[in-house]
């Protein structure tokens, strides 16, 4: 999943720019997305980490461990 155009229709009355940006920095360093490119052709994409962490949580909501 490539999540494109996040900063270029953000909505200020909710959230800034910098905040955005401080968020997505640190799901990068947390290895929840990567990107590709530079500057204004950078593009963020889910990594397998957070595709592999997000399906173990479903999985444990299914069965019931977590509600």
């Amino acid at each position: 999943m490539v999540i494109a155009g996040t900063l270029n229709e953000y909505r200020p009355e909710y959230v800034s720019r910098k905040q955005i940006r401080s968020y997505i920095e640190k799901l990068v360093e947390n290895g929840m997305l990567f990107y590709t490119g530079e500057g204004k052709m950078r593009t963020y994409s889910l990594s397998k980490r957070y595709e592999s962490e997000m399906a173990l949580i479903t999985k444990a909501v299914e069965i019931g461990l977590m509600k």
